[in-house]
């Protein structure tokens, strides 16, 4: 398996600060975005990894346990000259079937998630050859995580079957779905295990159950007040502007968050950062 660098991926430095790392990704997932480059399939491959870099390089743990690979690898390409023959490179063809053992399953239980080269590594050198789960990674858009969506899976050995996402899923959590992946090598039949991957948004940022997005007015609106209108997942409303407000100040909208997962009717809130433009 090819190592990344997510860094350099991102084109920031190894000691970055999440500020840094954050604007990086922004500027980047704008030029590449899907919505800007319709047909262009490497304008999309580039996309997916700079979300993949993102959603690593952006969570502290996920970071520290990158780190701890990464230089694993370059010690190795420095000591021994060739970084193709570092241990991974072994790893099992298809890397979007992953054994795994207590290690993964902790990591996933705590939230953490892991990317495909963190899994790849802990998945196939630290698991028993009796183990008989499997895992598959689903990436989804956070209006799909939203709405709620279907995927067609696509399991070595077994017709394709349909698989249900339900409304509010978070990244990093699973869905069982059993007797679903093919014998391991006792001759055991296993559970199939989706990991749920969430692509970062181009406009909306989410912290649990709330969503995040910067909203933009004039200098005239923010000294007299005004209403704006706000494009939700949920549809289109008017908001009213306060007098007065200040740039850096936040206006909450209850219940036009993301839905709750396994709770019919109820939604976190909406957090509109507001940003005063002209303020020079």
């Amino acid at each position: 398996m090819e190592h990344k660098n997510y860094y350099k991926i991102l084109n920031v430095d190894h000691n970055a600060d999440i500020e840094t790392i954050k604007k990086a990704f922004r500027k980047l997932a704008r030029q590449y975005h899907p919505d800007a480059n319709k047909g262009d399939k490497e304008a999309e491959e580039k996309f997916k990894e700079i979300n993949e870099a993102y959603g690593v390089l952006s969570d502290p743990d996920k970071r520290k346990f990158y780190d701890l690979i990464h230089k694993g690898y370059l010690d190795h390409s420095q000591s021994e000259g060739d970084p193709c023959r570092y241990e991974w490179k072994r790893a099992e063809d298809d890397d979007k079937f992953i054994r795994f053992d207590n290690n993964i399953d902790n990591f996933y239980n705590k939230g953490i998630g892991l990317s495909s080269l963190i899994r790849k590594v802990l998945g196939n050198y630290k698991t028993s050859r009796s183990s008989c789960n499997f895992q598959k990674i689903i990436l989804i858009t956070l209006e799909e995580a939203y709405y709620g969506t279907t995927r067609i899976v696509h399991n070595k050995g077994i017709p394709d079957f349909l698989v249900k996402i339900p409304p509010g899923v978070k990244a990093g959590w699973r869905i069982r779905v059993r007797k679903k992946d093919n014998q391991n090598v006792d001759g055991q039949i296993g559970d199939l295990y989706l990991a749920i991957e969430i692509m970062p948004h181009a406009i909306y940022e989410r912290k649990g159950d709330d969503l995040y997005c910067n909203v933009y007015i004039d200098m005239l609106m923010a000294m007299t007040g005004g209403n704006i209108r706000v494009d939700t997942f949920a549809g289109p409303i008017v908001i009213k502007v306060p007098q007065g407000i200040s740039s850096g100040s936040t206006i909450r909208v209850r219940g036009r968050g993301m839905p709750k997962f396994n709770k019919p009717g109820e939604y976190g809130h909406l957090y509109l950062r507001v940003v005063v433009t002209n303020l020079t």
